[in-house]
């Protein structure tokens, strides 16, 4: 049976790298919870971050972003917002030209050392 074709190799070497570029950004939205009770991702914080980049991507201003997501002491909200959407869109398993269910294996080998 032939191993895996370099393509795939590439794509999951640049997504984790993405994912762990995304993890330290979830940092700046609070401490980890835990998974998310709703999709099983290994960071329930992606939601926060979801919804980040929805309201920037829909066209809201970032002020308004910033002060419906993002605790109030957050000084440099702005810039907090603005990399959690950046590295949320570089996540896109589709980027990384890998299927949904690959992308969510390698979720779980970047969060695995804060799982119980």
């Amino acid at each position: 049976m032939p191993g895996p074709r370099l393509g795939d190799v590439v794509s999951a070497r640049t997504y984790l790298d993405a994912a762990g570029r995304f993890r330290d950004a979830l940092d700046a939205l609070g401490p980890y919870r835990g998974a998310c009770g709703l999709c099983g991702h290994p960071d329930a914080r992606h939601r926060q971050a979801d919804a980040i980049t929805g309201g920037l991507l829909a066209g809201d201003d970032i002020e308004t972003v910033v002060a419906e997501y993002l605790e109030p002491a957050l000084v440099v909200g702005a810039e907090v917002a603005a990399t959690v959407a950046f590295r949320t869109l570089a996540m896109d398993h589709r980027l990384h030209a890998l299927t949904r269910g690959r992308a969510a294996d390698l979720d779980r080998e970047v969060w695995a050392e804060l799982a119980p």
